[in-house]
Parts: structure tokens; C-alpha cells; sequence
């Protein structure tokens, strides 16, 4: 009986610890991500996999019906053909900072760092401009996106949560 009571004092300890880290650290940077252009920056500094361009014969990127990590199209829904240079030199700062903090063992000197970065942002914008200028490839990248979009509509509305 005793060790149940501290079990679930160490248990209550870390979602206490957790939740005042979550207001400290994460809700700050996710209180500013309130556009869909913020979002797409969002992603690609914290998280630049995730806003790869998957083109429909790679099936958009999802891998199987549960995972669908691969918010690459959000940038047809903005209709955006920038060349991505900002976001790139986000990720670039956000990535070196990371490795200065945590001291990477796979940290690479900035320079080649940069090479990388910016060879994958101009194959990336030459394959989204490849589904921009075929007719087919946009209809069915527009096609997914509402099919994304209906299918997180109904999983917020399984939430309980209203979308209007």
C-alpha cells in the first residue's frame, strides 16, 4: 500500500513537472503558430521532415492509414512558390542551436550544413513546381488536401471540438 502511494506521488510529480515545462516551453512558441504560413514556419524550423513535398506516386508520403506525417501539401493550400530561403535559414538556426546545446555527435561544421540545407530547398521547390505546372499532378494534390481535410475535421469533431 505504501508503495502505490509513492508511486502515484512520483506519478502526480511528473505530470506536475511536465505540465509546468509544457507552459514554460511549449505553449509560447505554439501560441504564435496562428496562420498557416506561421504553421508551415513552424514546421519547417522545429521540424523540417515534416514539411517535405511527397508527390502522388510517392503517395503523398503516408507510409499506412495511421501514419500521415507529411504536411509538405500545406503549402499548396497557401498557394506558395517562394523559394523557401527563409525557412531554410530557420531551420539552420534552430539546428545550430540545438547542436550547441546538446553537443550533437552527428553535428556537422555550419558550412556543410548549409551546402545540405540548400541543395534539398532547391530540389524540394523543383518538385513542387513540377506538380504546380502539370494540371494532373495539382488536381491530385488538391484532391488529397480535402480528403486531409475532412478526414481531421471528423477526428476534431470526435474530440468534441466544433469547427465552423
Amino acid at each position: 500500500k505504501i508503495q502505490s502511494i509513492i508511486d502515484n506521488k512520483s506519478i502526480i510529480n511528473a505530470f506536475s513537472e511536465g505540465l509546468k515545462d509544457t507552459m514554460l516551453y511549449v505553449i509560447p512558441v505554439l501560441s504564435k503558430v496562428s496562420t498557416l504560413r506561421k504553421c508551415i514556419t513552424f514546421f519547417r524550423t522545429h521540424n523540417t521532415l515534416n514539411m517535405w513535398i511527397y508527390p502522388p506516386k510517392q503517395n503523398f508520403g503516408i507510409k499506412s492509414d495511421t501514419e500521415r506525417s507529411s504536411e509538405g501539401l500545406l503549402y499548396f493550400v497557401i498557394n506558395d512558390h517562394s523559394d523557401m530561403t527563409l525557412e531554410m535559414n530557420l531551420n539552420l538556426e534552430f539546428s545550430k542551436k540545438a547542436s550547441e546545446k546538446y553537443r550533437n555527435n552527428i553535428q556537422r561544421d555550419y558550412e556543410t550544413q548549409c551546402k545540405i540545407s540548400n541543395e534539398s530547398r532547391i530540389k524540394r521547390i523543383k518538385e513542387r513546381d513540377e506538380i504546380y505546372n502539370d494540371k494532373e499532378l495539382y488536381g491530385q494534390v488538391m484532391k488529397e488536401i480535402e480528403e486531409r481535410k475532412t478526414r481531421n475535421t471528423e477526428t476534431l469533431k470526435k474530440y468534441g471540438i466544433e469547427i465552423m
